[in-house]
């Protein structure tokens, strides 16, 4: 069976049942998983004034990607 491994986003069970769910012409159409997260940091040490951003990455990309995009320049 492809989907018995042990991989990344795009083989778990979600992502499984919202393609069968959506995806009806194979070949034609993409799921593409979209990671929302949040990192609040704060403006100053007595600020009570947050700062957080939302940043988005696509699930799509491999591990080798992914990793490569983390490193400092």
């Amino acid at each position: 069976q492809e989907w018995a491994i042990l991989g990344n986003l795009l083989t778990g069970c979600a992502y499984r049942a919202s393609y069968a769910e959506f995806i009806t012409r194979t070949g034609r159409q993409i799921l593409l998983p979209i990671i929302p997260y949040i990192d609040e940091t704060s403006t100053g040490q007595f600020a009570d004034l947050g700062y957080e951003p939302v940043k988005f990455s696509l699930g799509t990309f491999t591990e080798e990607v992914s990793f490569q995009c983390n490193q400092p320049a």
